[in-house]
Parts: structure tokens; C-alpha cells; sequence
């Protein structure tokens, strides 16, 4: 299975990763909505995990995107808010 993090946090976005890398997911991490939009085209994640806000733009207009894209094969995803 494969998981995509998405955050400007690196610190948070490899941490992440590694819990989900431990469990047997196949990891990746995106800084920017931008290389978000490219992994998730190229990888087909299985699950999303993502800051709401981010340095381009707002997670949740991301998601609705990605969702016209990928129809029913849209991957869930959790949010995470900090402050």
C-alpha cells in the first residue's frame, strides 16, 4: 500500500512517514501541493495525510481537485491541524 504525507513541516512529515513505513506502507512526502499533485498522479497513494494549510494554497481546494480527477479511486485522507 502506498501513503503520501503532505506538509511544510519536514520534522512532522518524516515522522509521519516512518510510523506509516513501519506498518508496511510505501512512503512518500510532498513539501507543496504542487509535488503532492505529481505524486498522487504518479503513485496512486492509498491514504493521504496533510497539514490543511499549506504554502500554496488550502488542502481542502487540493482534495476537491484531486477528487474530480480520481473519481471513486480517491484516497482517503486525515488532516492535521497545528498551530
Amino acid at each position: 500500500m502506498k501513503f503520501v504525507a503532505v506538509s511544510q513541516d519536514n520534522a512532522l512529515a518524516m515522522s509521519v512517514c516512518a510510523e506509516f513505513k513501519q506498518q508496511g506502507y510505501d512512503v512518500f512526502s510532498a513539501s507543496s501541493l504542487k509535488d503532492a499533485e505529481k505524486l498522487c498522479k504518479d503513485e496512486r497513494p492509498d491514504v493521504i495525510v496533510a497539514d490543511h494549510i499549506q504554502s500554496d494554497g488550502n488542502f481542502f481546494d487540493f482534495y476537491d481537485a484531486l477528487k474530480l480527477s480520481f473519481g471513486k479511486e480517491t484516497p482517503p485522507v486525515a488532516i492535521l491541524l497545528s498551530d
